[in-house]
């Protein structure tokens, strides 16, 4: 199913809100600057394993520093 946001999925998605819910807080508030871009349980699963990936090749490279 498609929805508005990631407001509108985690509200109406009991699975899809407890997923995000699981995710690390610091996983959580940076998929809320994409919130207009995710619309189902697939997007916001692709979209917490990217936000995931970038932190973690930040981190190797060391160009987390500023976060």
């Amino acid at each position: 199913m498609m929805y508005h946001d990631l407001q509108e999925l985690i509200q109406n998605s009991r699975s899809s809100r407890e997923y995000f819910l699981s995710l690390p807080v610091k996983t959580q508030c940076r998929l809320h600057d994409y919130h207009d871009h995710v619309h189902s349980a697939a997007q916001l699963h692709w979209a917490a394993r990217a936000v995931e990936d970038v932190d973690r090749l930040d981190r190797l490279s060391g160009w987390d520093q500023g976060r």
